[in-house]
């Protein structure tokens, strides 16, 4: 398995210390295997000129809590002890780094003092660079829990099934590699932390039910009886959904995997659009994966944006690029509703103020789309330096300059329309009508879940058109959401007043106007929801508001 690893390379270079991980466990033999826990910064000076090359483990905890290291036991794990007195998982991992023939190991819940939030907000902050820096990262697919171990499910070859073919002798069928079911979709893929521990590494072996697999930036590798089959090739990694990162962001994150000038963001064209559109299918995979802690949203994926940092530049907002905030702040819901964090995590401009999956209307990054919207940052923190640490650090408001249109006053409840306005917003489509845009051609996204259309008036009489004309949508967060305090904004359309706005972010070039649906709260604006309007139906103004 050692010479397996040849076949892609680990990284380059090493960060500067204080990138790399605090602690970590020396493993010494195979047979009566020992460990113990090191603080990385006295190893370098025992260690002059050398390169801690290490190993880093991906994995499920479960209920784990008698194992972790703790500020009451850190110091007698400082002290050789057996390996076999740590949870299965933890063994095989030790195992495997020494098989490999490495000497030390990363695992977060015995390197990270876990009941210590000082130690904790350090070293989660380093997160990123951990995996990017290990010379191979173990994922545990096969165990479901710290106690269950990978080891002997990867080595034991697939349960045979045994079937009869007509008049055939029984036969035994051998089920093949699937490194979607067995990687892409594993419950291990699905937690929030395990995606940037993916992205971020230069190789990572999975150890699944009955295979091996060795994934690069540059492809997969499945192990055979001597050697490694290639699965996948070209610099694409694979993703839930038939997702893919193309090799445009692993060559961005991997700079010293492909060659310099493939590497170079000015040849890759990654600047503020591509950027954009890159980071919106990110986001769209990250907001479906799951998080125990909620309080995580961010920096379960802050090495990630570090590492973007790092060679773009720019800075980070709540979750949203300098490069392209104006188009960020367009993020919608896909098929169930929303749902709020018990602590405020985010501003309601931010996705990182919700959970559930989300995801990007893709004219909100068409070429034929143009911003016409000014942000500006409230008490910004960013103005001379962005930091992982800066990530966190939410801006309380942004202000948003621009053409509005107050909703309340073109609301149609069924019993009191306003016949002296060319159009009405209705809650729902009536379901006995037909729709029709009348030639119009209306970039209206494909969703998967309903959205409310809006029927105009006949502009020749005084009376509604047997069928409705779609002019655009809304898709809104919640039905309700809390705002500061005890506020709460209703947001069904029914109770809306002429205060709820609709903010043009971009418009496309045949009139159509994608923004945002805000809500007022507390002498300020609230985000509820995305939309998309035709913009000569509407009279619009403009508006400088600050949303919280």
């Amino acid at each position: 398995m050692r010479d397996w690893l040849d076949i892609a390379p680990g990284p380059a270079s090493q960060p500067p210390i204080d990138r790399l991980p605090g602690r970590i466990i020396e493993v010494s033999g195979l047979v009566d295997m020992r460990v113990r826990l090191i603080t990385v910064p006295s190893w370098f000076p025992e260690n002059p000129g050398d390169r801690l090359e290490y190993v880093a483990l991906s994995h499920r905890w479960g209920k784990i809590e008698q194992c972790i290291t703790t500020n009451q036991n850190v110091t007698e794990r400082m002290v050789w002890f057996p390996a076999s007195k740590l949870p299965q998982t933890f063994v095989d991992a030790c195992f495997v780094t020494a098989c490999l023939g490495f000497r030390y190991l990363w695992i977060d819940a015995l390197c990270i003092l876990q009941d210590v939030p000082e130690d904790w907000d350090v070293e989660s902050l380093k997160m990123g660079d951990v995996f990017q820096a290990a010379q191979v990262v173990i994922a545990a697919h096969g165990a479901h829990d710290a106690a269950e171990g990978f080891l002997e499910k990867a080595l034991r070859l697939r349960e045979e099934d045994e079937a009869t073919l007509l008049t055939e002798p029984v036969v035994s069928l051998r089920l093949r590699p699937n490194f979607d079911a067995d990687v892409v979709r594993s419950h291990l893929s699905m937690r929030g932390w395990v995606m940037q521990e993916r992205m971020l590494a230069t190789r990572t072996l999975h150890f699944a039910q009955g295979h091996i697999y060795l994934e690069s930036p540059r492809g997969v590798w499945i192990e055979g009886d001597s050697e490694a089959s290639a699965l996948f090739y070209g610099g694409a990694q694979h993703f839930s959904d038939g997702k893919t990162m193309t090799g445009a962001v692993n060559q961005l994150l991997h700079p010293d995997t492909f060659p310099r000038t493939a590497a170079a963001p000015e040849i890759l064209g990654l600047g503020s659009d591509n950027l954009s559109t890159q980071w919106a299918s990110l986001i769209q995979l990250y907001s479906s994966c799951g998080l125990t802690k909620e309080e995580d949203k961010l920096i379960a994926i802050s090495g990630i944006a570090n590492a973007i940092h790092r060679i773009i530049g720019g800075f980070h907002f709540a979750g949203l690029w300098s490069h392209c905030l104006t188009r960020g702040l367009l993020w919608i819901r896909q098929s169930e509703q929303l749902t709020f964090p018990a602590r405020r995590r985010a501003p309601s401009w931010s996705w990182a103020s919700v959970d559930g999956p989300v995801q990007y209307p893709a004219e909100a990054h068409s070429d034929k789309c143009v911003a016409e919207c000014s942000v500006f940052v409230q008490d910004d923190p960013f103005a001379t330096i962005a930091t992982v640490s800066h990530w966190l650090q939410n801006p309380p408001s942004i202000t948003l300059q621009g053409h509005m249109v107050n909703l309340g006053p073109y609301l149609h409840n069924g019993s009191n329309p306003c016949h002296n306005m060319p159009v009405w917003l209705s809650p729902h489509s009536r379901s006995n009508q037909q729709h029709h845009t009348y030639g119009w051609s209306l970039p209206i996204p494909t969703l998967q879940h309903p959205v409310l259309r809006f029927g105009v008036v006949n502009e020749r009489a005084a009376h509604i058109d047997r069928d409705e004309v779609i002019i655009g949508w809304f898709s809104l967060d919640n039905h309700t959401r809390r705002g500061e305090g005890e506020t709460e904004v209703e947001e069904t359309l029914r109770t809306w007043d002429e205060n709820v706005l609709f903010a043009q972010v971009v418009q496309h070039a045949d009139g159509m106007s994608l923004g945002i649906l805000l809500a007022p709260c507390k002498g300020k604006y609230v985000r509820i929801g995305t939309g998309q309007l035709r913009y000569i139906r509407f009279e619009w103004e403009v508006k400088e508001v600050e949303i919280i």
